[in-house]
């Protein structure tokens, strides 16, 4: 009688401890999705940004692409890391105004736009694209970590990077023949100064640095400000369109370098 009370109870005490684990393993899950249900999200139609040539927009579940509605002679692409939590059509504004000047650009969707589940994104598309003949990164923010990651492992499918609001602290570049971008706002606060000049350091030789004169953080992106980010004294249009002339400018400068 007693054995078949302690087995009893013993039976109870586990069902109790696998109970919780589960309402546990439920909370973390709720948690998780209010978290990234709670990101950030664009703010502007897309007619407030005005483009000089029309593009095409299209996505599929793992794929947005914006690219030149006329042929383009450039043969560059361009695959977007977006930053955490930053709901992938807050870069379209950025991707067209890049596709208007020629550029094919690709952003891979991740689960709660946190690129760091997709690291591997770019090798999907430049897999899926064999025609391109050079391929750039542009990351914002924390994914320029994830981004210098990617390169580093694929230094012979990738023609360089732009960091954007980022730079990369744990991946060393430098032995790397990579073209490297590094442009931040003048008004970034998420951005710090003191990493950045420790983390120059990784970057490639003859790295490009620019900076954005009014610009901050939360620019690079058509969203409502970023945490910890400043408020910038250029609207958002302004601040796309300075970047897309800075990074054609650098594709441009190191096409003529080879």
């Amino acid at each position: 009688m007693k054995k078949n009370q302690l087995r009893g109870k013993r039976i109870i005490s586990s069902k109790v401890v696998l109970i919780g684990i589960v309402v546990l393993v439920l909370l973390v899950l709720t948690g998780f999705k209010v978290y990234v249900d709670n990101g950030y999200k664009a703010i502007h139609e897309l007619d407030y940004f005005k483009l000089t040539e029309p593009v095409t927009v299209s996505e599929t579940d793992n794929l947005i692409s914006v690219l030149p509605v006329s042929k383009s002679d450039k043969n560059v692409g361009l695959i977007f890391y977006g930053g955490e939590r930053i709901n992938k059509e807050c870069y379209y504004p950025l991707m067209m105004e890049l596709a208007a000047k020629g550029y094919y650009c690709y952003l891979p969707t991740t689960f709660g736009n946190l690129p760091i589940l997709n690291i591997e994104g770019a090798e999907f598309v430049i897999r899926k694209y064999p025609d391109i003949k050079e391929w750039y990164i542009i990351a914002h923010s924390q994914s320029c970590e994830i981004a210098a990651k990617y390169a580093k492992g694929h230094t012979k499918s990738l023609t360089g990077l732009v960091y954007l609001g980022g730079y990369s602290l744990k991946h060393d570049l430098s032995p790397f023949d990579l073209k490297l971008l590094s442009i931040h706002g003048s008004r970034d606060t998420v951005f710090n100064l003191e990493l950045f000049k420790k983390a120059k350091q990784n970057d490639p030789k003859n790295s490009t640095y620019q900076v954005i004169n009014g610009g901050n953080n939360t620019g690079f992106a058509d969203c409502r400000i970023l945490k910890k980010d400043t408020e910038a004294t250029i609207n958002i249009r302004e601040q796309v369109q300075e970047t897309a002339k800075m990074i054609d400018e650098f594709i441009n400068n190191s096409k003529e370098e080879k």
